[in-house]
């Protein structure tokens, strides 16, 4: 689910025609509230975000989350 919550951010903020950096902002705070929360899915929704076309200011902080949550769970390859 978190997933697609992430990539309806995405895809909303394509069609409006531009990085939308405050849907993002919120997408990648909810993110970091729920992997403080030991939500292991919150890590899905980081490498969404970080995919995410077009790129907003939040996409690398979300590839920096996914390579720090992979590392912290011993999953190097997906790191």
């Amino acid at each position: 689910m978190a997933i697609l919550v992430a990539l309806a951010l995405a895809s909303a903020t394509a069609r409006a025609g531009g990085g939308d950096d405050a849907a993002a902002e919120h997408a990648f705070r909810e993110a970091l509230r729920r992997a403080a929360g030991g939500e292991a899915a919150a890590i899905d929704t980081f490498e969404a975000l970080g995919a995410a076309r077009p790129l907003t200011r939040w996409s690398d902080n979300a590839w920096a989350e996914v390579a720090q949550l992979a590392e912290r769970a011993g999953a190097y390859p997906r790191a």
